[in-house]
């Protein structure tokens, strides 16, 4: 055992004790508490006196305190006085350059298994809503042309599978909701491909959009950074990617209705802070390859997003921007509006003009 406290005088003892008890148990937060019992334990006292301090809480548990007693790891003496004197305890012993640098290495790894319990806690979260997402994706049917997004957006449901909502609920243990509440009736399932947290790469999360046009991911999946859903409609290439065009849209509907409309191999990248990061992973597999990123209109409903434009800037790729050549507004307008309008050929054009130039 350590001499940091293997041996302690009467004295040493007594002041740890007075120290113990100058600390409110119910004024302080669970992993205090936990660390309060370590340092009392380091310092020298006896299961006898922490439940002895323990019981003025209201919330004492004679076990609890037992349990974390005995299995705990010590933390440093100093740290039970650095407590002690934030609740108004002094004496005469101030802390010496050796209990501050014991306290500062006891918070340091404090603070490193916060961070070990935390990325545990994220890790079990992703593999759940990878373990999720193939269940959903394992049970759903091939996605009937009839559903209510599918027939406002003028796409066919061979690139979607379906599912009721009730049947989500069961599988997922869980309601998934958004801002519009709980998702509801005949619910699209698209695949979401991402980097697993091994390291490896696949079946991340699955968006899931019901008959209202709700749109909502698993619960736990983590950042969407990189990940996107692939339209099947033409297939990506199996080689480097030379004189391919890859199409990269914020939204599902936007990449596969452009899709449809050019023949060009497309990926959605879910959200328009991500298109960056998904033309550099693609980029990455396909590097000779040409990239589209697929602007929506922003809010004025005459510009493309910002965010379109700097991805653009960014990677390198080129910029398409719906055009509605109706000389009016359309705010948030994207490919998909024009897919459903049936403007085939606006889309074509908008994506032909800017094949071989860069960003501007």
């Amino acid at each position: 055992m350590s001499a940091l406290w293997a041996t302690h005088s009467p004295s040493e003892i007594e002041r740890a004790r007075s120290a113990l008890h100058t600390i409110p148990p119910d004024g302080i937060e669970y992993p205090e508490w936990v660390r309060v019992i370590g340092s009392a334990a380091a310092n020298g006292l006896t299961l006898d006196d922490v439940q002895e301090w323990d019981a003025q809480s209201a919330r004492h548990d004679h076990r609890a305190v037992r349990d974390t007693f005995k299995s705990m790891r010590r933390t440093g003496r100093a740290t039970l006085f650095w407590f002690a004197r934030q609740h108004g305890f002094a004496d005469d012993c101030p802390l010496t350059a050796d209990d501050l640098t014991a306290l500062r290495a006891d918070q340091e790894a404090r603070i490193a298994q916060e961070r070990a319990d935390q990325e545990r806690r994220t890790t079990g979260e992703r593999w759940t809503a990878h373990r999720h997402a193939k269940a959903l994706w394992s049970r759903a049917q091939q996605a009937i042309d009839d559903h209510p997004y599918l027939v406002r957006k003028r796409l066919p449901g061979t690139e979607a599978r379906e599912l009721p909502a009730v049947e989500i609920h069961n599988a997922l243990g869980y309601r998934p909701a958004g801002a519009e509440g709980e998702i509801q009736g005949r619910c699209l399932v698209l695949a979401i491909a991402g980097a697993l947290p091994d390291g490896s790469s696949g079946l991340t999360n699955v968006e899931l959009i019901d008959e209202g046009g709700q749109k909502v991911f698993l619960r736990g999946a983590g950042t969407l950074h990189g990940s996107y859903i692939l339209c099947k409609a033409h297939p990506l290439p199996d080689n480097d990617g030379a004189g391919a065009t890859i199409l990269v849209a914020e939204g599902w509907a936007t990449a596969l209705a452009a899709s449809l409309a050019t023949g060009h191999p497309a990926l959605a990248a879910l959200s328009c802070t991500n298109l960056r990061a998904v033309v550099d992973r693609a980029r990455g597999r396909w590097p000779r390859a040409g990239f589209v990123i697929l602007a929506d209109l922003d809010k004025t409903g005459t510009r493309p997003h910002q965010s379109a434009v700097d991805a653009a800037h960014a990677t390198g790729a080129r910029l398409a921007v719906p055009s509605f050549g109706d000389g009016e507004s359309h705010p948030h307008g994207d490919f998909a509006d024009l897919w459903a309008l049936g403007a085939v050929e606006a889309i074509r054009r908008a994506i032909a003009g800017h094949e071989g130039r860069a960003a501007a």
